[in-house]
């Protein structure tokens, strides 16, 4: 009974035009994958462009930030010998100067939020290990801050040489961020302000 109507259904249409309908229809499904992947791919393309430009202002931010910093931190060294010099250790606490020592703030949300989305995943790999190379020293400054700070609650941190070795080590990564950060723009991993 089925068969019957089948026959009747497909009288009078011939076996090429069914197929040439198929055909269609598989070229018509084809090509809706093809674009949904293409438009896929191409908003990857545009977060992982507007991660990038993130990650830009923030490492200027830091840039600019630590710029003080580094200045600051050769100062008190500087100061700090010249205290030792002269055995008058104990009044480098009461200068004006040391009472900013505060260490500086590190940006890095824009980049944790690249990297925990994947969207860093899809810049070219050049570009991401300039990223990660020039965050590991912020990152690094970060923790050095951390333990200075651990350091300072529980009293460990006393005498020249200690306050010495701590300058030094703040200031050590933020040369490294300084060294490195000339690379984002030898890898045109930040995109110009006028384009």
């Amino acid at each position: 009974m089925i068969h019957k109507r089948g026959k009747k259904l497909f009288k009078g249409i011939s076996v090429g035009v069914l197929l040439l309908e198929f055909l269609s229809i598989l070229v018509a499904i084809f090509l809706g994958n093809l674009a949904a992947d293409w438009n896929k791919e191409s908003n990857e393309r545009k977060e992982a462009q507007k991660s990038l430009a993130l990650i830009c202002k923030e490492l200027d931010k830091n840039h600019e930030e630590l710029e003080y910093y580094l200045k600051y931190y050769h100062r008190m060294i500087v100061l700090l010998d010249s205290v030792e010099a002269i055995n008058e250790f104990e009044q480098f606490f009461e200068l004006d100067e040391f009472q900013h020592i505060n260490p500086p703030a590190i940006y890095t949300f824009a980049y944790d939020i690249g990297q925990s989305s994947g969207r860093l995943a899809n810049i070219e790999h050049e570009q991401a290990v300039v990223i990660a190379r020039v965050y590991l020293s912020l990152q690094g400054l970060q923790k050095i801050i951390e333990e200075s700070q651990l350091r300072v609650l529980k009293g460990e941190l006393e005498g020249p040489e200690a306050w010495r070795q701590t300058l030094n080590f703040f200031r050590q990564p933020i040369e490294l961020f300084y060294r490195d950060y000339p690379m984002l723009n030898s890898y045109k991993v930040c995109p110009d302000e006028e384009g």
